[in-house]
């Protein structure tokens, strides 16, 4: 039972990976973008962003798409290594905020630094979507409380 349950999640994850994207972005290095953000901006739906190795000071806002996200690409002139999306700078976000209809997936990445009062510092959701996270690490979050103190806060919040 157990066995079968396994297979049934690898298969579904491997459908999702090998999926056809309508187009391929690239970010990082000499790639045509140098954030994340502004491949998201440009991507349409079903389309791929690869991103390379490194760390991204920022956050991520998707709306109404359905895209993959994919750390650890060695392209663009960078060496192997993570791919972290860190929002330490950017108080008061979520490192990635979804909105609308989406159903997307994120590969290798590990998101950290976020700060949202009153909701997910690591992921935040107000409408229902699926969202997808193969071999990542969401840590390191705090969300403001009612008192004013900083509380670490798990990583995900969503509402609907």
């Amino acid at each position: 039972m157990i066995g079968s349950a396994i297979r049934h999640a690898c298969l579904c994850i491997l459908l999702l990976l090998c999926k056809p994207a309508a187009a391929v972005l690239y970010v990082g290095g000499t790639c045509q973008f140098a954030t994340i953000q502004a491949a998201i901006n440009a991507a349409g739906a079903d389309e791929a962003i690869l991103i390379s190795s490194g760390t991204y000071p920022e956050f991520l806002e998707i709306k109404d798409k359905n895209i993959v996200l994919q750390g650890g690409y060695t392209g663009c002139g960078t060496a192997p290594g993570n791919t972290i999306v860190d929002a330490r700078s950017h108080a008061g976000h979520s490192v990635l905020n979804i909105q609308g209809s989406s159903s997307d997936l994120l590969y290798q990445i590990e998101l950290t630094g976020g700060s949202a009062p009153g909701q997910g510092g690591g992921i935040a959701s107000k409408t229902p979507q699926r969202l997808g996270m193969v071999a990542c690490v969401v840590a390191r979050m705090w969300c403001a409380v009612e008192d004013g103190l900083r509380q670490p806060l798990r990583g995900l919040a969503a509402s609907w």
